[in-house]
């Protein structure tokens, strides 16, 4: 989802990306980027050790 936000932030085509059901626009890549930074620093760190196997 990373590479759709930075497509989305750019301009460049999300076609050939994981499909987000919201236009590829700067705005929704921001939103998108703050919610996934959330639950990487909130909740996915807690899991560090299980998302390793």
């Amino acid at each position: 989802m990373l590479e759709w936000v930075e497509a989305a932030q750019k301009g460049y085509s999300v076609a050939e990306l994981i499909p987000v059901n919201v236009p590829a626009t700067k705005e929704n890549g921001d939103m998108l980027k703050i919610r996934l930074d959330f639950l990487d620093a909130k909740i996915l760190t807690e899991y560090k050790e299980d998302l390793r196997s």
